[in-house]
């Protein structure tokens, strides 16, 4: 099933506060900010099976994700975002990175990240269940370039059933540790 909302309808000063009860409803802690007079924002959601993929499109604007407590959430995720159009900084864990064009990262839903986009940008991003991280892996941030420099306490092998998902993810990208 596919969901879409836009701003494009609403009037100008109408815009932000919805599209923040939208995001806030999509991904909890999460909220944006926008100075520009007219703030401009697509969501299309897909749900398949376990998965849920989104595709953000918006002028610019700082979208942050405040952390919540684990009771929040009913299971952790990996949230990967790959920028499809535009340029953003990411802040995440004290770190600043500026993304291009096919970066991807990865973040955590319970913990505190920022987006400041620079431009209109638009998104792809994937929820996985963070079972590597039970295993002792800790993915901090990765780029679309590259390759991997090593995962980080790293104890025994990945589940096998989330194998699968952790090296599509980690194939040919590189890895900064904390």
């Amino acid at each position: 099933m596919i969901e879409v909302a836009s701003v494009r309808r609403l009037g100008a000063h109408d815009r932000l506060e919805y599209w923040n009860d939208l995001i806030g409803a999509t991904y909890p802690g999460m909220s944006v900010d926008n100075q520009a007079e007219l703030f401009d924002a697509k969501l299309s959601v897909w749900h398949l099976s376990d998965l849920r993929m989104v595709k953000p499109f918006s002028t610019p604007a700082i979208v942050t994700r405040q952390p919540r407590s684990q009771a929040v959430y009913s299971e952790p995720k990996f949230v990967a975002h790959t920028l499809v159009r535009g340029k953003v900084s990411l802040d995440q864990r004290g770190r600043r990175a500026t993304l291009n064009e096919g970066d991807m990262v990865i973040c955590a839903s319970d913990e505190y990240y920022r987006f400041e986009t620079h431009t209109t940008h638009e998104m792809m991003v994937v929820e996985v269940a963070r079972l590597a991280e039970a295993q002792g892996a800790r993915v901090v941030h990765i780029e679309a370039e590259g390759m991997i420099h090593g995962f980080v306490n790293m104890r025994g092998a990945l589940p096998s059933a989330n194998a699968d998902v952790e090296h599509a993810l980690a194939a040919g990208l590189d890895l900064i540790r904390p």
